[in-house]
């Protein structure tokens, strides 16, 4: 994705924050890519990074120390810890091969935020 579309939605997730749930401190990123939309919120918060890709995964690495970055699908993971978060920005979501994997993808994502946490697609 461009810098022009993280220009556009990283501010708009960060202003849905600060309306929303002030005061919250972690997110999770699946299908985080190279890690550019990362880099920017792991300046004020604590950010996570999923990506089923090794090669995108170590970029993202290599770019972004302060992140933690983890290897694996949007469908099916279990990171043991839940955010007050969860983004999975820039269509991602639409190169799972199915419907039942959406579904899958919204469930691991139901259980891995909090209470009151949010999911922005």
């Amino acid at each position: 994705m461009s810098g022009e579309g993280q220009n556009i939605f990283v501010p708009f997730i960060l202003d849905s924050i600060a309306e929303y749930k002030p005061g919250f401190g972690s997110i999770l990123e699946i299908g985080s890519g190279t890690g550019n939309n990362l880099i920017k919120l792991s300046k004020m918060f604590e950010t996570y990074g999923l990506e089923l890709s090794p090669e995108m995964l170590a970029i993202a690495k290599k770019k972004d120390k302060k992140s933690v970055y983890l290897q694996g699908g949007m469908s099916e993971f279990d990171i043991r810890r839940k955010f007050d978060v969860i983004i999975c920005m820039f269509d991602s979501i639409n190169h799972l091969p199915s419907l039942n994997y959406w579904k899958k993808t919204f469930d691991c994502a139901h259980h891995h935020h909090l209470v009151k946490g949010f999911f922005y697609i």
